[in-house]
Order: structure tokens, then sequence, then C-alpha cells
């Protein structure tokens, strides 16, 4: 019965509390990938037990394994563009760890963002590189592209 007060409100939807939570994750680790190049493990942990947390707290264990698997699945669909080094490890991990916040729809669209977003960086770090400095790119990092452009620009 729709509207039932033993039904949880809106199940499966993140609430409040999780964006704050997985917004200020996702802050540490991006000013952590930024001065450091990489994104440390523990903070990946971290985010994994927050979002079981929340999921325990607000649906229980048994809806566990089903955000299990939404954490797992980033993981083998991007494994190929890591082996060919087109993502990084990092940026793997952090994808996995907002899929256990996030609804599959939510996911999605945070992946086509992602890409939509790879893709532009990395069409601004050739132009960059190309017209500006004169080199030439043989690869691309996500992971550095922003710091690649604060770095230069700063010195520009």
């Amino acid at each position: 019965m729709a509207g039932s007060y033993n039904e949880p409100y809106r199940k499966e939807v993140p609430c409040m509390t999780d964006y704050l939570v997985l917004g200020s994750l996702l802050l540490v680790a991006s000013t952590w990938d930024v001065k450091t190049g990489k994104i440390p493990n523990h903070l990946i942990i971290t985010g994994y037990i927050l979002g079981f947390l929340s999921i325990w707290i607000r649906e229980g264990v048994d809806r566990f394994w089903i955000y299990a698997i939404r954490a797992v699945w980033p993981l083998l669909q991007l494994y190929g563009l890591f082996y060919i080094k087109a993502v990084g490890a990092g940026d793997i991990k952090l994808l996995s760890v907002i899929s256990v916040f996030f609804t599959f729809d939510q996911m999605v669209d945070v992946m086509t963002f992602f890409f939509a977003f790879s893709a532009m960086a990395s069409l601004i770090k050739i132009i960059i590189s190309r017209w500006i400095f004169g080199e030439k790119v043989k690869y691309i990092k996500l992971n550095q592209h922003l710091y690649y452009m604060i770095y230069h620009l700063k010195n520009f």
C-alpha cells in the first residue's frame, strides 16, 4: 500500500545525508588527488563503510547484496579502459564508491557526465599542449588534467 507508515520513504533513493557524506568524501579525494596524484585506499574504504552503514540504517541488511553488486559493476565495466590507461584506478574506485550511494539510473547519469567531462578535459589538454607549449601528447591521464591546466596557466 503506497503511502503506508510501514513503508520506508523513497526506498533506494539517497537522502540528503548521503549527498553530504558523499560530497565531503569526493572533496577530500579531489584535494588529495591534486596534491599527490593518487587517491588513497583508506579513503575509498571509508567511503564503502559510510555507504554501507547508510544503507543498513535506511533499509536494513536485506538489500546489502544488491548494493554490493552495484559497487562491483563499475570495476568490471571500466577495467578495459583502465587496462589501456584511458582511466585511472582512482577514478574507477571513486565511481565504485559513488555507485553504493546512488541508484542505477543515477549512476548511468553520473558515468555519462564523467565521460563527457573527461572528453572535454582531454581535448582542452591537447589544444593547450600543442598550440601553446608545442608539446605532443602521447597519452592522456584523466586524473592529471586539472592539475596540469592549473600549473601551466598559473605560470603563464
